[in-house]
């Protein structure tokens, strides 16, 4: 690999650097899916997207032994929900975008930020879009949600090892695409989760399971007053008109202006933790 031939053109015309590059760019959450060589609108995406954050003119080889994103300087000092938010973020290493909205989804947690018992089948976490603005983060929208199948598809899962609970953790997986009757951000990408084979409700002891075609989908609820059959294991916010309202919000993100198919990045923590 010649890594002092770095235009995007010249590594576009070797398979080998740009599988390196590629690499580099999935490990920092930039970039989703496996590294082929294949330098397409995607790969081309992340690489300006990184860019732009390190506020680069080219790509060096510097920049390609990144760990991790470097992430913005945040004021936290007023310890509110959206400030605890970052702080758990920054604690996990979980990249916050300054610069967009970052998606984030809140288990068993009120919209007062006060942690609840996270019951089975109750609309009891939350879907946030956190921004920085200022160097402060803000939560500029919040809808009660669900991370966790309901009833109807825990006691009657859908796959025989289970339903699927997602793992907690931060993912670049989801693009804008339909779910069923209406427009939704769907999984394109690599997640973990758990099969629930016991049907207790937890993930403790569950199977893990790694794939990029779970269908783990973030829709609406169907307006429905309990979970139940409105998630077999996806990221669901309760009511149709809160998810239009996170659709705009997703569709607005000039990322997705410049490419239909942009990936977006999406946090699920822990609601106690914060």
């Amino acid at each position: 690999m010649k890594l002092n031939t770095l235009d995007i053109e010249a590594i576009a015309a070797d398979k080998e650097l740009a599988a390196f590059v590629q690499s580099i760019l999935i490990n920092l959450k930039l970039l989703s899916g496996t590294a082929d060589g294949k330098v397409g609108a995607q790969t081309r995406c992340a690489i300006a997207e990184l860019l732009q954050i390190t506020k680069s003119q080219v790509l060096t080889p510097e920049l390609l032994q990144l760990k991790s994103l470097p992430q913005p300087k945040l004021d936290l000092s007023k310890g509110d929900f959206a400030a605890r938010i970052a702080k758990y973020m920054l604690a996990q290493n979980y990249w916050i975008d300054e610069r967009h909205n970052n998606i984030v989804y809140a288990e068993g947690c009120n919209s007062d930020g006060k942690p609840n018992a996270d019951t089975m089948n109750e609309w009891n976490d939350l879907r946030l879009i956190l921004r920085v603005e200022n160097g402060i983060p803000k939560i500029s929208n919040c809808w009660n949600a669900t991370t966790e199948p309901g009833l109807k598809y825990t006691i009657n899962p859908l796959n025989p090892g289970g339903a699927f609970r997602v793992a907690l953790s931060q993912y670049k997986a989801w693009s804008v695409g339909w779910h069923k009757t209406h427009e939704a951000l769907v999984q394109v990408g690599e997640i973990k989760g758990y099969r629930d084979r016991n049907k207790d409700g937890f993930r403790t002891g569950d199977t893990v399971v790694i794939g990029s075609d779970f269908g783990v989908n973030q829709h609406w609820g169907y307006d429905m007053p309990q979970v139940d059959g409105a998630s077999a294991g996806c990221l669901v916010g309760q009511s149709t008109r809160g998810h239009l309202e996170f659709m705009k919000i997703i569709k607005s993100d000039p990322r997705y202006q410049a490419n239909n198919n942009y990936v977006f990045l999406t946090t699920i923590m822990d609601g106690s933790k914060l």
